[in-house]
């Protein structure tokens, strides 16, 4: 990155050990030092909308996913007063596809 001139961001920097749940008791992660500062590994981090999280499971996403999913039920459950059943059938069919469009 020097040789090319290129300053990575340090705020949006993550780093990750992934290893058994066995092995993450006893797993030593030690800082980088990269640029002006020092970066820490992290438990869980972000990448392309998938949680990835240090014993290898899924856990972290999941729960995101269906909090999400449970925000926007509840908010079409408020729509229920003011549309028709078609109308409120049609919502939940768009935030179906839309919701498994971005899974």
């Amino acid at each position: 990155m020097t040789q090319n001139i290129i300053k990575p961001n340090d705020n949006k920097i993550n780093i990750i050990y992934l290893a058994s749940p066995h092995c993450v008791k006893s797993l030593n992660t030690p800082a980088i030092q990269m640029s002006a500062s020092s970066i820490t590994a992290n438990g869980s981090v972000r990448n392309l909308g998938v949680i990835f999280y240090q014993c290898i499971n899924m856990h972290e996403h999941i729960t995101s996913v269906c909090r999400a999913a449970y925000y926007h039920l509840k908010n079409i459950h408020f729509l229920k007063t003011f549309l028709t059943q078609k109308a409120l059938l049609t919502v939940v069919h768009a935030f179906d596809q839309d919701f498994v469009n971005n899974l």
